[in-house]
């Protein structure tokens, strides 16, 4: 097998989920950053793929996600009150994946772009159009097929004056450009037989004016990636140079100046390496990047994302790590000794996507993440906003949610187990049971709980074998795998 598509992917993060995976160890430090756990969509069954920007213009970031399991693209419009949000539905027959967003038609609305990996594959946009004070959006294809579509970019490639398309394809080992032409849209095969390709990151390295980008192989056999540098002579095409052979599973491609001499550095979640990789350039106008041998060792990571965390004049690195039964959003903070990793939020299942933007306009950054769903969706963490405390306003009193602590005990269990958690405040919460295919088995628990640590036993008879039980309120929740034993 050259390549992972979504799903065999899917697959493996799960299958690591419910085994006693290894990770590579390094030190940890005390966690000095703090964040408060927003809830966007308690209803969703795994968000992938997320947007942060200004959609309505009112000087307050929204947030745009697709929900590829109930096929909806949502809006999700940030209220006068500060992160308090409106849900919108764009397009509810969208089974989508990865998104971008500018402004095509220059009526100062962002216009939407969508992958639709699953299938024939294919990539559609949503067109904004501004009726007054309401927004609506126009859904148009650019192709019908496109098998495995991947991430995806607006660019103006060919430098007509007018956004094309960028787009990666596992199925199809292919990075295809679609020309708007003004008639429609023309595909450009632009990198083919490149195994397993779904992610790239762009960017002019060799300053011709046309757009570069930097991709790898999503494989277990081949460890390339590649610098693809333009050549409009005689006809714009790219030409590969090499940058590495050891990232195996490049999944995700992040560019950011991590040292602070004004160049954009190279950042890849590898997640067979199980490593996130740092290559930073070389000052001058060649095309030479060093590794940079920090250990940023994070098992299975599925995307990395950059921002100054703690606000020092630096970039740290946000990246979700896949564990056990233990999901986690982790930073590394950079210092004056290298990268430090604190762990921002624990037991948050299925992690994919991370933004990293200033929600609440206070001066910091904060971040969005969601989950991926297959092939469990009632187990998907919500779609949540993590806000910064680092320079809180106080214009909203939040509880922080850093989690339940949420346990069952004795795991392996037999005729009874006990689950032990501390409610953060007086409401409501359910407990319920899911086997192994994310089917409800039981509902525990529906009832107010008053703040504070709460036990309960149960002895309900369940069969041998592995399920997962989450706890659920406040617009948060938690699962911890129990094992269940004859």
């Amino acid at each position: 097998m050259k390549y992972f598509s979504l799903l065999l992917l899917s697959i493996l993060c799960l299958n690591a989920w419910a085994q006693n995976s290894s990770v590579i160890e390094f030190k940890e430090h005390a966690n000095q950053l703090e964040f408060n756990a927003h809830s966007l969509e308690t209803s969703g069954s795994g968000n992938i793929g997320i947007l942060c920007l200004d959609i309505d213009r009112d000087g307050r970031k929204d947030v745009v996600s697709v929900d590829p399991k109930k096929e909806l693209l949502c809006w999700y419009r940030q209220l006068a009150s500060p992160l308090e949000f409106e849900r919108i539905v764009i397009d509810d027959n969208l089974n989508g994946q990865y998104l971008d967003a500018v402004d095509v038609n220059q009526d100062q609305v962002p216009d939407i772009l969508c992958s639709l990996p699953l299938n024939e594959g294919g990539i559609v946009y949503f067109e904004s159009m501004l009726l007054g004070d309401s927004i609506y959006w126009n859904r148009n294809e650019i192709t019908d097929s496109f098998a495995g579509a991947h991430q995806l970019q607006w660019a103006d490639v060919d430098l007509d004056g007018d956004y094309d398309v960028l787009a990666a394809a596992n199925m199809l080992n292919r990075i295809s450009w679609w020309e708007q032409t003004g008639r429609g849209w023309t595909e450009h095969p632009l990198v083919e037989d490149y195994p397993g390709v779904q992610a790239f990151a762009v960017e002019d390295f060799n300053n011709d004016g046309y757009p570069d980008f930097v991709s790898g192989h999503m494989t277990n056999e081949s460890g390339n990636v590649d610098l693809w540098l333009s050549n409009p002579e005689p006809d714009l095409h790219w030409e590969a140079q090499n940058l590495a052979t050891n990232v195996f599973g490049a999944h995700w491609f992040e560019l950011a100046d991590m040292n602070n001499d004004g160049l954009n550095d190279i950042l890849i979640a590898a997640y067979l390496s199980k490593k996130v990789f740092l290559w930073e350039r070389l000052p001058g106008d060649s095309m030479v990047f060093k590794q940079n041998d920090a250990p940023l060792g994070v098992s299975y990571p599925l995307h990395v994302e950059t921002a100054d965390l703690d606000n020092d004049g630096d970039m740290d690195i946000l990246v979700p790590e896949i564990i056990g039964s233990n999901h986690k959003l982790l930073a590394f903070i950079r210092n004056e000794e290298g990268f430090q990793r604190e762990v921002l939020r624990e037991y948050f299942n299925a992690p994919w996507q991370i933004i990293a933007a200033d929600m609440d306009n206070d001066g910091d950054q904060d971040f969005i993440a969601g989950s991926f769903y297959y092939p469990n969706p009632n187990l998907a963490a919500d779609l949540s906003l993590f806000e910064n405390m680092l320079l809180c306003t106080g214009v909203m009193e939040t509880i922080d949610y850093k989690n339940f602590r949420f346990r069952c005990s004795p795991n392996p269990a037999r005729d009874h187990f006990f689950v032990e958690f501390e409610n953060p405040m007086e409401q409501r919460l359910q407990l319920e049971i899911f086997d192994q295919n994310g089917r409800l088995v039981l509902k525990l628990m529906d009832s107010v709980l008053s703040q504070g640590q709460h036990k309960f036993r149960f002895t309900q008879e369940l069969k041998a074998g592995t399920y997962f039980c989450k706890l659920i309120g406040g617009g948060y929740s938690e699962v911890q795998k129990l094992i269940v034993l004859q």
